[in-house]
């Protein structure tokens, strides 16, 4: 008894006592609903719902009324519910798709891949084997493109159930002076081919009074994302909320409403949310899904919530699945070092825990072999045609993006020039200490003094540096960006690290907070917004000599 007195006595100011038992998280005997029972517990995180709800829709404010332009899980959704994975109609333009050509040669052969180099006619099939396709061979060959979504498809999943609500099969009766051309732009994502494939035996001419089958796809996925970017609000919370009455922060609620507020508005969360479109619906999906997983283990106690959710996390984003030894982290080493007792039941829970993401991760594996042929290929190797000459030559990941991608993550600034429009940025994006100035506090962390905290800290630091790597070994930078857009992947990692470093929120913390606002209110914007767009943003990357 004595000695837990002492203890208690030496623990630091603003460090309460910490409710952590068996597995170095939370007591065993402790519940979810616990942490609930504060007065009013609801209204903070109804608050957050709200600002950001208004905030986002303020900021994205024309995009709301219709689709963006990239509504890559909307096709894909599409596709699921008709039983197909291949898109279901001519794509809206040729960016981010990827596209395998099938000849049917006259051989009677069928052969499936990317072009080479169609100029000497040398054409890679989907299993890898370089064959000669000469003119005599292709001619009277059947050919067919098959454009698929090579994202992972957890937002699709998502979406399925609005697209199948809303959208769907019509009938337009044609009126005088219309054609094919003009029907088709009457519509969102609809084709004169499209009208042509949905409609057997339709020639190039209508006349008023027929009737066309028309299948609408005009899901709002900005509504969708900004549902998604206003929900990670309160989850964030509710996460700071847990570990700081869990006294691994000792952080106040004030505190954690900053560390929300500066993710949501004072970084590249913001242009990302008001965005819509397929690479920063993925993000802000994948950081819902992240602090879902991040909530289901803290405590250890939730081995299979926390296994459905970072399945979900890692069917949206990759490189989530990095994240996967983050729960067996808390099981395997209570108080921060390795358990000493109580292994079955340790062991049992992360089998738990890896069921979901074994069956999430066999599916995507097998999704993958039926449409390219490989387990591990999920189509980026086919955008464009497959004729991205980096790709082509370096492959997805290689050290020869290095470079570069440390450049757009902590070193690449606007261009100051004297005429107008005097500041110009690129559409590789910029530092992240531009963006989120208030980052430079996670080097200015108190020394950890129990073995707990420090636990949590690496845990922390270790989540941030394995997913950060593929990214910085990517063959792309983010483009097109405002900011460095895949730090999103770890954001929740580096805003616990704000907390867990129990540097106290002075004036200056909130003025950087304030700053990374402006900043990013102002990429929010003028980001992908018609003439601010064009006079703003530039291709360039490093500033010419």
């Amino acid at each position: 008894m004595g000695k837990a007195k002492s203890e208690k006595a030496h623990r630091p100011s603003g460090v309460h006592e910490s409710p952590y038992g068996a597995v170095g998280t939370l007591d065993e005997s402790r519940t979810l609903a616990e942490f609930g029972k504060t007065r009013r517990p609801w209204l903070a995180p109804l608050l957050l719902f709200v600002i950001g709800l208004v905030g986002f829709s303020l900021f994205a404010w024309n995009r709301l009324a219709s689709q963006s332009t990239d509504p890559h899980f909307a096709y894909l959704a599409e596709a699921f519910l008709a039983g197909e994975m291949e898109i279901q109609r001519e794509p809206p333009h040729g960016n981010d798709w990827a596209t395998v050509t099938e000849f049917e040669l006259q051989s009677g052969q069928t052969v499936a891949g990317v072009w080479y180099n169609e100029s000497e006619n040398k054409f890679v099939t989907l299993a890898g084997e370089m064959l000669l396709l000469d003119a005599q061979e292709r001619r009277g060959a059947r050919r067919t493109q098959h454009t698929f979504v090579s994202f992972p498809p957890g937002p699709s999943f998502l979406m399925m159930p609005f697209v199948a609500a809303f959208d769907g099969p019509v009938t337009h009766v044609v009126q005088e002076g219309e054609n094919l051309t003009s029907i088709a732009e009457q519509y969102a994502n609809v084709s004169v081919q499209d009208l042509r494939s949905w409609n057997e035996g339709l020639t190039s001419r209508v006349r008023p009074g027929d009737e066309l089958t028309v299948r609408t796809l005009d899901f709002n996925d900005v509504w969708f994302t900004i549902f998604f970017g206003t929900l990670n609000l309160p989850l964030l919370y509710l996460l700071l909320r847990r570990i700081s009455k869990g006294g691994r922060t000792g952080r106040s609620a004030s505190d954690n409403i900053w560390l929300v507020m500066m993710m949501g508005f004072g970084s590249v969360y913001l242009f990302c949310t008001v965005l819509g479109q397929v690479w920063f619906t993925a993000l802000i999906v994948g950081i819902t899904f992240t602090l879902l997983y991040l909530i289901a283990s803290v405590d250890g106690k939730h081995p299979i919530l926390a296994g459905v959710f970072l399945a979900l996390a890692f069917s949206t984003r990759t490189t989530l699945l990095f994240t996967a030894f983050v729960y067996p982290a808390f099981v395997l080493f209570p108080g921060g070092k390795l358990r000493r007792d109580g292994w079955g039941k340790a062991i049992g829970k992360v089998l738990l825990f890896g069921i979901g993401p074994l069956l999430m991760g066999s599916l995507l594996l097998y999704f993958n072999h039926l449409r390219f042929e490989k387990f591990s290929e999920f189509g980026h190797r086919y955008l464009a045609y497959g004729q991205l000459t980096r790709i082509r030559d370096y492959g997805l990941f290689n050290y020869h993006f290095l470079a570069k991608n440390l450049s757009a993550m902590f070193t690449l600034m606007p261009r100051i020039q004297p005429d107008e429009p005097y500041v110009l940025f690129s559409k590789h994006g910029m530092s992240i200490f531009l963006t989120t100035p208030a980052w430079i506090y996670l080097f200015k962390a108190r020394k950890r003094e129990y073995r707990e905290d420090a636990f949590w800290y690496r845990l922390c630091w270790a989540a941030v540096l394995i997913v950060a790597i593929p990214h910085l070994l990517y063959q792309n930078t983010g483009y097109e960006q405002f900011g460095y857009r895949f730090s999103l992947d770890y954001t929740p990692y580096l805003v616990l690290l704000l907390a867990l470093g129990r540097t106290p929120f002075t004036r200056w913390f909130k003025f950087w907070v304030v700053v990374g606002f402006i900043v990013n209110a102002f990429g929010a914007v003028t980001f992908k917004r018609g003439e601010l767009y064009d006079k703003l943003y530039n291709e360039w990357f490093f500033d010419p000599d």
